[in-house]
């Protein structure tokens, strides 16, 4: 009897995303495994039934996926954004969403394998004739840059044509804003006391290591030792690992939140993230629009940035636990702080 049925692989969990294949066998009694990869379970099912599909019209789903083995720019960006809505603030997810309906709206590619940079390229003069400013057409084209290289991670693209790309870089503010060892100490213990113990969590691990929303919720208790918490390359946005010291300050509180599970936190609702849970905890203390703008969960690895710097961590040492692609950015950022030690040093 031909089928087509969904499996998951058990050891892809342990990295963040669940590993799908499908299991079929056609009409003439050939059974196989088709590897789908770390994508979301919805996306999986779909090419399950297309596969099921085949199978049922006779045909060989092995065969047909040699013929045809690519996905349109309009599936990447369905999938990338679903992918960002859960491991992004909602802020940088709505401008991810609205910068790749604009890539989108300028090119029909069926298959994202044929994009060259010239099609990069006619987008970003595009954006430039609408005389919109270097800082946005920047902030567009890395969402449509963060993408490809995603694409590429998950072996849905062979080679990411932005590599062969540069634009200006627009000159960094030095005024990033960040919060006060007092403010930290409310949002704590607000947090604590009134909100789920995961969110006081992943607060305060972004705190102690500096790292992105998108890489926290990915780890792993394998990926902690006494002395280092170390961020794989597969989740984070260099695609480089990194290591961050554990303050021996934190050791115990950190150790005593090991659970049974690998992950160290829960899967978040793509409902209620974190990064808007933290958004009303703010809101509610009125702490979220300050004279530098509105703050957000982005914040608080600023705020891991500039304490380290101020109380005198060498920047290329705050520099590598930032994961920044060059000494530079840190600079341009975080540069006029800079005041030799190396440990991280927090305010409470």
């Amino acid at each position: 009897m031909a089928f087509a049925h969904l499996i998951s692989d058990k050891k892809g969990e342990n990295k963040g995303e669940t590993i799908y294949r499908v299991r079929f066998k056609t009409i003439d009694g050939f059974e196989s495994k088709i590897t789908l990869g770390r994508i979301t379970k919805k996306a999986a099912e779909a090419e399950r039934a297309k596969i099921e599909l085949q199978v049922y019209q006779g045909k060989n789903p092995r065969d047909e996926r040699k013929k045809k083995k690519f996905i349109s720019l309009n599936d990447l960006c369905r999938l990338y954004l679903e992918y960002s809505e859960t491991s992004h603030s909602n802020k940088y997810y709505e401008m991810n969403d609205y910068a790749l309906r604009r890539f989108q709206g300028l090119h029909s590619i069926p298959d994202i394998n044929t994009i060259k940079p010239d099609h990069v390229e006619s987008w970003l003069r595009n954006m430039k004739n609408e005389s919109l400013s270097e800082a946005t057409i920047g902030m567009y084209y890395r969402s449509v840059k963060a993408m490809l290289n995603w694409a590429v991670k998950r072996g849905y693209l062979k080679e990411s044509p932005t590599r062969y790309i540069k634009i200006k870089r627009p000159k960094q503010s030095n005024n990033e804003d960040f919060f006060t060892k007092e403010e930290i100490e409310i949002i704590l213990d607000f947090i604590r006391t009134n909100i789920t113990i995961d969110l006081y969590r992943i607060v305060k691990l972004a705190l102690e290591t500096g790292g992105r929303l998108s890489e926290l919720v990915y780890l792993n208790w394998s990926d902690v030792n006494k002395e280092m918490i170390t961020f794989q390359g597969e989740n984070t946005k260099s695609g480089k690992r990194r290591f961050v010291p554990i303050r021996p300050k934190f050791k115990e509180e950190f150790e005593s939140w090991r659970s049974n599970n690998n992950r160290i936190f829960n899967n978040w609702s793509s409902v209620d993230p974190p990064s808007r849970q933290f958004t009303k905890v703010l809101k509610k203390l009125n702490l979220y629009e300050t004279a530098k703008g509105s703050r957000s969960f982005h914040t608080l690895r600023h705020t891991f940035a500039t304490h380290n710097l101020m109380n005198g961590v060498n920047i290329f040492i705050v520099s590598r636990w930032l994961g920044h692609s060059s000494i530079s950015i840190t600079d341009q950022t975080y540069g006029h702080l800079i005041t030799d030690v190396a440990e991280p040093k927090m305010p409470y």
